[in-house]
């Protein structure tokens, strides 16, 4: 009869646990959406000087090194810039971020960004460019994709409900470049990669 006991108050116990498991879980994701709406504010709030400033150097690039002639693409189009040279025409798709690399929150890194992207997108333009802007008196870091490359870093990526992948491009103190966000992917062969626009 008393083992009857314990059984159930072993079971109930577990039972218990279990819920609150859950409902743990449950919080963390919660906090985590919350945290991610955050930084997505923080975004929107610094985003047009910063926009404004990033889309300029690429323009003064695209123009002042590539002799390309530049401007602006149709909202209807996705926005961007079109880079025109001998006939031919390259569209880019340009994300900016602040940096959020704090000392006091990540040590390791010198600066970092977190961008969002809508893998929907890959084969609307022909390259793109994730820039994150840690000083305003400073060119900001850019990271240069076309748009296959960008489909083999999209690749094993996970989509969230909105159907968007994350990147968290990141430098560390030690120089590496990397792409933080699930797995660590090095990505110094895509930093300020100019040179690959053809």
């Amino acid at each position: 009869m008393m083992k009857m006991q314990y059984e159930k108050l072993l079971l109930d116990l577990m039972e218990r646990v279990v819920i609150l498991e859950e409902k743990v879980e449950m919080l963390e994701m919660k906090n985590e959406r919350v945290e991610e709406d955050m930084m997505e504010e923080e975004a929107r709030t610094d985003k047009t000087t910063n926009r404004a400033m990033v889309i300029q150097e690429v323009t003064d690039i695209l123009r002042k090194k590539y002799g390309y002639d530049v401007q602006k693409g149709k909202r209807a189009d996705g926005g961007g810039l079109i880079a025109a040279k001998d006939g031919k025409k390259l569209n880019f798709k340009i994300f900016v971020s602040k940096n959020y690399m704090l000392q006091d929150v990540e040590p390791d890194f010198e600066w970092g960004g977190w961008h969002t992207f809508a893998p929907s997108e890959l084969n609307l333009f022909d390259y793109y460019i994730f820039a994150i802007k840690v000083n305003k008196n400073e060119p900001a870091h850019y990271f240069i994709f076309s748009n296959e490359k960008l489909a083999a870093i999209c690749a094993p990526k996970d989509t969230d409900s909105n159907g968007v992948v994350h990147f968290y491009f990141r430098k560390r103190h030690n120089g590496k470049l990397i792409e933080a966000r699930e797995d660590e992917v090095d990505v110094a062969k895509f930093y300020n990669s100019w040179d690959t626009i053809k």
